[in-house]
C-alpha cells in the first residue's frame, strides 16, 4: 500500500556521508528538526542536475542547474535486530544485555538497509515510490554487449558521474569483491576520515548488503499448446509469502484472457499482478508477465497437465529478479546518498520478563527507523567481470 501519511520536507542530500565501511556505520541520527520524517519524507531535486549552454564566441560557458519542478519521495523502513542469548558468563546486568542488543543492531542494520536500497524488495511489495538500485530506471552506462573487465567499469561510471554532476561527488556503490579489486588496483583508497574514495572524490561504498545483482525484470511465465482436448492447472509460489496456490482446471484451449482470469482467482494475485497476452492455446502461445506484487520477484510456476489430450501443454518460465553469473557482478552509480537513522530503542518483547530464569536465557529486540535515498539526478549501472582481469572483450 501506498505511505497514508503527508510526508515532510527535508533539504537535499549534501556532500557529505557517515564514515564508509558499510552504507550505514555510524549510528549518529542526523539532525532533521521535524522526525515526523519518519512517516515518509520528500525534498526537491533542484541543484544537482548540471545541464549547460553556450553563446556567442567570447561570452564562455554558463553551467545552470535543474529547475525544481520536481521532487524525491521516500518512504523509511524499520529494522529490528533480536536478541537472544544465555546468561551465563555475564554479570546479568539487564543493561549489559541491552548494549548488546544495540550492537547487534550496528552489525546488522546496515546491511539491511543496503540490501533495501539495492533490491527495493519492501518498497516493490509496498507499491511505495522509492528509489532503488535495481530499479528499470538505471541507465546502461556500457556501450559493450560483453562485461567490462573491472578496471574498466569503474572508468565509464566515473565518466558517467562527471558528466552528470560536474565537479561535484557523486556514489558508486558495488559489492566487497568488485571493490576489493578496485583497491588492489590502487583505483580506490581509503581517505583520512576512513571513506572509500576514488581519484575523483567520488565515494564508493562496499557494504555486506550489495550483492552484485543486476537491474531486475519481470518473471514471464510463456504457455504453449499442442493438445486436442482436456484441461490444465497452474501453481503459483507467492515470492513474498512462500505460499503455494493452484487455479482451477483451464480448458486446453484458452484465451489468454482465460489464462489472467483464472490467475487472478487465486488468493495470492491480485488484479494487476499478471497481464496475459497472446491468442488462442492451441493456435498461438500464451505469455503471462508477472508485475504489481511480483514485479521484478523471482516468480516460480508449475503446471499440471496431465489431463491434456492429444498433445501436451509446454510451460517455460523466465524466474525474474536480478540472478547473474559466477564472475559477473554489476555495480551502480548515483549522485549523493541522504541516509538517516531515528532513535534507537531496545523492546521487551516479554513485558518486563526479558531475563528467563527458568532457562538461563535473555530476549531483547533492538530496532531503529532507517532510510536511503537520493535526488534522482544520476542513476547508471555497468556490468563488469572479475573473473580474468586480462582479457578485454571486444564490443
Amino acid at each position: 500500500m501506498a505511505n497514508p501519511f503527508p510526508t515532510l520536507e527535508v533539504s537535499q542530500p549534501t556532500d557529505f556521508l557517515p564514515p564508509i565501511g558499510t552504507l550505514l556505520s555510524t549510528f549518529d541520527p542526523i539532525d532533521t528538526p521535524d522526525e515526523h520524517w519518519e512517516l515518509g519524507y520528500h525534498f526537491p531535486t533542484w541543484g544537482s542536475c548540471l545541464s549547460a549552454f553556450r553563446w556567442g564566441p567570447c561570452s564562455g560557458e554558463l553551467k545552470e542547474h535543474g529547475t525544481g519542478s520536481s521532487t524525491v519521495t521516500a518512504v523509511p523502513i524499520t529494522v529490528y535486530a533480536p536478541f537472544r542469548c544465555s546468561t551465563f558468563g555475564t554479570g546479568g546486568d539487564l543493561g549489559e544485555y541491552e548494549a548488546a542488543a544495540l550492537d547487534a543492531l550496528k552489525k546488522a542494520g546496515g546491511q539491511e538497509l543496503e540490501q533495501e536500497l539495492w533490491s527495493g524488495d519492501i518498497n516493490l511489495q509496498n507499491a511505495w515510490s522509492n528509489l532503488y538500485l535495481t530499479s528499470p530506471l538505471a541507465v546502461n552506462a556500457s556501450t559493450l554487449a560483453n562485461a567490462y573487465p573491472w578496471p574498466g567499469a569503474l572508468a565509464v561510471l566515473q565518466k558517467k558521474l562527471r558528466a552528470c554532476l560536474g565537479d561535484t561527488s557523486g556514489v558508486i556503490h558495488a559489492s566487497p569483491a568488485l571493490v576489493s579489486m578496485w583497491q588492489m588496483g590502487y583505483a580506490v583508497f581509503e581517505d583520512g576520515d576512513g571513506n572509500l574514495r576514488d581519484g575523483f572524490g567520488n565515494y564508493v561504498i562496499a557494504g555486506s548488503g550489495y550483492n552484485g545483482g543486476a537491474p531486475a525484470v519481470n518473471a514471464t511465465t510463456t504457455l504453449t499448446e499442442a493438445g486436442t482436448g482436456g484441461s490444465f492447472t497452474i501453481t503459483v509460489t507467492d515470492p513474498i509469502s512462500g505460499d503455494l496456490e493452484t487455479t482451477a482446471p483451464i480448458v486446453w484451449n484458452a484465451s489468454a484472457a482465460t489464462v489472467q482470469t483464472a490467475l487472478e482467482a487465486l488468493t495470492i494475485v491480485d488484479v494487476g499482478d499478471v497481464v496475459c497476452t497472446g491468442g488462442i492455446l492451441g493456435a498461438a502461445p500464451v505469455v503471462c508477465t508477472w508485475g504489481g506484487r511480483f514485479a521484478r520477484q523471482v516468480v516460480t510456476v508449475s503446471k499440471d497437465s496431465t489431463l491434456i489430450t492429444g498433445g501436451a501443454l509446454t510451460l517455460t518460465a523466465t524466474a525474474g529478479g536480478s540472478v547473474v553469473a559466477d564472475g559477473i557482478e554489476y555495480a551502480y552509480a548515483t549522485s549523493m546518498i541522504d541516509v538517516r537513522v531515528g532513535e534507537i530503542q531496545v523492546i521487551d518483547p516479554n513485558n518486563g520478563a526479558s531475563i528467563d530464569r527458568s532457562t538461563n536465557t535473555v530476549e531483547l529486540i533492538a530496532e531503529a527507523t532507517m532510510s536511503a535515498t537520493w535526488d534522482g539526478c544520476c542513476h547508471f549501472y555497468i556490468k563488469a567481470s572479475i573473473a580474468d582481469a586480462f582479457t578485454w572483450p571486444t564490443a
